[in-house]
């Protein structure tokens, strides 16, 4: 998974990701976007097909977000989790769990582990900026792939760059 953005703030090149990831989506798929910081906003309250309308939508959702608050990764992916549809999440994330019920990754990966035991969702993870192994083992754990997308931070403007 590739976007076309190189350089910017982290999250910026995560909106990146997901945008170039809505597009490849086949119209026959259905999907929603769950937003997280220290809050969790979803784009949908249910499945949305995958036509051209929904995703220029969700890109417009996208381009609404901002940079803001902590990371409440616990919660984005028990509300993933709650609906019954989902057989597949893509988890994209630029920093460590520091908000919400649960931050430490061990109480984590055994919550969604006991939350996907029975039901086999695929939960797949994109990590932009330093590897982390929460990103690595939850993905292993429940039969995704794992992607790191590594930056580098410019000292002379300060902004960050793909490697």
């Amino acid at each position: 998974i590739e976007g076309s953005r190189t350089e910017g703030s982290p999250f910026e090149i995560a909106k990146d990701q997901v945008g170039h990831l809505l597009k490849q989506l086949p119209k026959t798929a259905n999907f929603n976007l769950i937003a997280f910081n220290s809050d969790v906003k979803s784009f949908s309250r249910k499945f949305v097909s995958a036509s051209a309308y929904n995703k220029n939508r969700a890109v417009r959702f996208l381009g609404k977000l901002q940079a803001e608050g902590e990371t409440n990764t616990y919660k984005a992916l028990s509300t993933a989790l709650k609906d019954l549809e989902v057989d597949t999440i893509v988890l994209l994330s630029d920093g460590e769990p520091t908000k919400g019920r649960r931050t430490e990754p061990y109480d984590i990966l055994e919550a969604v582990q006991r939350m996907n035991r029975f039901r086999g969702t695929t939960i797949n993870t994109i990590q932009i900026g330093e590897h982390l192994p929460l990103m690595s083992i939850l993905a292993d754990m429940n039969g995704g792939r794992y992607k790191n997308i590594p930056l580098e931070r410019d000292p002379k403007t300060g902004t960050y760059r793909k490697r």
